[in-house]
């Protein structure tokens, strides 16, 4: 996932060197919203033209940042005044109990592309994701991630992880991680990941997972693609862990655009590739 180290992403991004407050109280002043930092800059501040940007923090007497009731770290085009980035956090924890902890803004729109949320330091959010993307032209929401004290959680049982087309807003890629705190995929009784045609929403790949490894009752496919236009079944293949195996016929299984016509197969056996067993003849 992209701006998980936020501070290091700010440092990496920021052109020009950042100019740094002591810890403040909460006052009219430190509570000014990222806008009215960025409107308010001083000509000092953005005198040299080869600043493309100037980032402003708050920080305590350890050096961490630390405001109350506003960013800590605003990151501002040097020309226009424009917010380009914010981070609300307390004492070098993120946190913002009103709304994201962290803002970025696409340079080119101004318009709002990336909201992620953190509580005393741990993505968490009462009701919604707690990570978006959005497409800076259709403002169309592209990505969502959706935690609760840093493990991935959903309390409807949908996907954690969304993926959505840029274009026409159609989901294209889900991921299920329920209870985990990193990506590993977990789903019990339905696949934990798909990816759809993105014109179609026809689920075109899925993967049976728990606790990221291949698993699916019943001797049934733990991966299957799809023809995205007729969502006919093109490819089957049978993995245990992370490997093909399969006892009871091919672990992998080609068909014809048909979905039914087999066109070829593979057999295998604890990760190795085997050759099918002959038939026996009657006596």
């Amino acid at each position: 996932m992209e701006y998980r180290n936020l501070a290091r992403h700010f440092g990496m991004v920021a052109l020009s060197g950042a100019l740094v407050f002591g810890a403040q109280a909460a006052s009219a002043e430190t509570v000014d919203a990222a806008e009215g930092i960025c409107k308010n800059l001083t000509a000092s501040q953005t005198a040299n033209p080869a600043n493309d940007s100037v980032t402003i923090r708050w920080t305590n007497d350890k050096g961490q940042l630390n405001r109350h009731g506003g960013p800590a770290m605003v990151k501002c085009d040097a020309q226009s005044g424009h917010v380009l980035a914010e981070i609300w956090a307390i004492n070098g924890s993120l946190h913002n109990p009103s709304g994201p902890a962290y803002k970025e803004y696409d340079p080119a729109t101004k318009n709002l592309r990336v909201e992620a949320w953190w509580l005393n330091g741990k993505q968490t959010r009462a009701e919604g994701p707690v990570f978006t993307i959005r497409d800076p032209l259709t403002k169309i929401i592209t990505t969502e991630e959706w935690k609760k004290d840093d493990l991935y959680f959903r309390s409807s049982g949908e996907a954690t992880n969304l993926r959505r087309d840029p274009a026409t807003g159609v989901v294209i890629l889900e991921e299920w991680a329920e209870g985990r705190q990193g990506e590993d995929l977990h789903k019990v009784g339905s696949p934990a990941f798909m990816q759809r045609d993105p014109v179609t929403g026809v689920v075109v790949y899925e993967e049976w997972r728990q606790q990221d490894k291949f698993f699916r009752e019943n001797d049934l496919p733990t991966r299957v693609w799809r023809n995205g236009a007729t969502g006919k079944v093109t490819r089957e293949e049978w993995k245990a862990g992370y490997i093909l195996d399969r006892s009871s016929g091919p672990a992998v299984i080609q068909y014809a655009p048909d979905g039914a016509t087999v066109q070829d197969t593979e057999y295998w056996k604890k990760g190795k590739r085997i050759e099918p067993a002959a038939p026996q003849s009657k006596p």
